[in-house]
């Protein structure tokens, strides 16, 4: 066969190019105004709520208990459903919770001096 250089191939390309535009003149997409969808939102209902001086709170076991850390320092423990405190787990050193971070055994507890605590949630130890 014949050897064609880098130039001649980009050449050819362009000349099927021309061939392929001539056969079939470019036509550019029309635009279609698009409608302005307003969005409805469903409205929001409260089922439950429950007041306290919470600085931080994580769900644990898909939402069966909430646990919080309070301002006192002391780590609640709540009914999932209605909030009710089902157990306390007392404030200890004047430290109280920063954060919290369930994992499917385990409630992990940032305290304000930067040590973690880890309990089991399932037995709050």
């Amino acid at each position: 066969g014949k050897k064609y250089k880098l130039g001649d191939y980009q050449r050819l390309q362009e000349q099927e190019l021309l061939k392929m535009s001539e056969k079939q003149p470019f036509v550019p997409p029309q635009r279609v105004a698009k409608k302005k969808v307003e969005k409805e939102f469903l409205p929001v209902k409260v089922v439950h709520e429950f007041s306290g001086s919470i600085r931080c709170l994580e769900l644990t076991q898909g939402g069966a208990t909430i646990w919080t850390g309070d301002y006192d320092g002391t780590i609640s423990i709540r009914v999932g459903m209605t909030g009710q405190i089902a157990h306390h787990i007392p404030a200890t050193g004047g430290l109280y919770v920063d954060s919290l971070y369930a994992t499917d055994t385990h409630m992990w507890v940032g305290m304000h001096d930067g040590t973690v605590r880890i309990y089991d949630h399932l037995v709050y130890i």
